[in-house]
């Protein structure tokens, strides 16, 4: 892939949906993290942008800021200036807000997409503004991610771009929030989230004290979301 000075790469930093599943309390999402791969990857496309896509196989590090700066510390090394960092999960995000965030991101810049459970779908800057030992030290595993990076941005005089804030898909609870949105989303994704909810209805009547997934809130998996920590079954 040649190096292109003047536009952004795109760093879709995802694991594979074997992985996802294993860290997501979502009974058979396999599927869902597969689509929401996929159509990540057609918006993607359509931005006209290069990219690239570290899956597990390719991350490095014990835990997820450590894996997710790595990765963007290699890009950056093959002589790329901007890198807009995204996820697989939020199903909203389209091509147009990769242009744009393309079009923003400069040596005064950067460019934030807040998600609704106080982390990030997506994050955009310029080489200059990284800072590998500080980044690492932000609250990656906690929803006090958002406002830690405002106030860490703004103290180095950069102007922040704060894009429209959207859901990730990390609970069964996201399940029945995009099941609702029947004018934004393709048939094919709708049938797919009402499977799931009834696989959900299914497992719960099945459940007792003895079979059940715990959730911890102040366990995080992926930039704010929720932590699958054991199941008793």
């Amino acid at each position: 892939m040649p190096v292109e000075q003047e536009r952004a790469i795109i760093l879709m930093f995802a694991n594979s949906s074997s992985e996802e599943i294993k860290h997501k309390p979502i009974q058979k999402g396999k599927a869902l993290f597969e689509y929401c791969t996929m159509k990540t990857l057609r918006e993607i496309e359509k931005s006209n942008l290069p990219y690239v896509i570290y899956t597990e196989k390719e991350q490095r590090g014990d835990s997820f800021e450590e894996r997710l700066v790595n990765a963007i510390q290699e890009i950056f090394s093959q002589g790329y200036q901007k890198i807009i960092t995204i996820g697989n999960d939020s199903p909203e995000l389209k091509a147009t807000d990769l242009v744009d965030a393309n079009r923003t991101i400069s040596e005064k810049n950067i460019v934030i997409g807040p998600s609704m459970d106080g982390g990030i779908y997506l994050l955009g800057i310029y080489k200059t503004h990284f800072q590998k030992e500080i980044i690492l030290q932000l609250p990656w595993k906690t929803p006090n991610l958002m406002p830690a990076m405002i106030d860490f941005f703004r103290k180095k005089q950069i102007t922040l771009h704060i894009k429209k804030r959207l859901r990730d898909i990390d609970t069964i609870s996201d399940v029945k929030c995009f099941s609702g949105f029947f004018k934004t989303f393709s048939y094919s994704f709708l049938q797919l989230l009402s499977y799931l909810l009834q696989e959900e209805l299914k497992q719960f009547r099945c459940m007792t004290p003895l079979n059940y997934i715990a959730i911890i809130q102040t366990g995080r998996y992926n930039k704010g979301s929720p932590q699958l920590i054991n199941s008793f079954s």
